[in-house]
């Protein structure tokens, strides 16, 4: 989870959720602490009040990007392919399957579209970010929120609606 608490000096800061109330959330805050030639983690527990809690972020996992990796590479290696085979003078690599001739832009933007596919795909995989969902604290006409941790490492999320 991440939490912004400015009266408790927490911005966006990773915690682990003790427990909640309808008033209080309890979390425990890690702080890296350097000895004298190692290093070690100590936990804080803090109790925060639901008003000073400005923002609370769940983490739903991470994501690749290989739509995107696609999406970009594709167009991209088709145009140089198209680009290198238009350009003129034959000229063969290692295979003569590469070799360029002139008026055969198509095979190009063919070889290179695919080529950029699988860098766009090999990127797209490599490029991974967290996916962070807001979870409202209080809402309109009396509704309440509740997170609590349950077992098995999950999280319980709970609402109320008072008249």
């Amino acid at each position: 989870m991440r939490v912004t608490a400015p009266s408790a000096n927490l911005w966006r800061e990773y915690v682990t959720l003790v427990g909640a109330t309808s008033d209080s959330v309890v979390v425990n805050r890690f702080q890296l602490r350097s000895d004298s030639s190692s290093w070690r983690t100590d936990t804080i527990r803090t109790a925060l009040s639901v008003r000073d809690v400005q923002s609370l972020e769940v983490n739903r996992g991470r994501r690749t990007h290989v739509a995107l990796g696609v999406l970009i590479g594709a167009p991209l290696g088709a145009l140089v392919g198209y680009d290198y085979a238009k350009s003129g003078e034959k000229q063969c690599g290692f295979l003569d399957y590469f070799c360029k001739t002139p008026g055969d832009p198509a095979r190009g933007a063919v070889i290179g579209g695919l080529v950029g596919l699988a860098g766009g795909v090999l990127v797209g995989l490599a490029w991974r970010t967290e996916q962070w969902e807001s979870v409202p604290l209080d809402g309109a006409r009396g509704l309440r929120i509740t997170v609590a941790p349950l077992p098995a490492g999950r999280l319980g999320l709970g609402a109320a609606l008072a008249f």
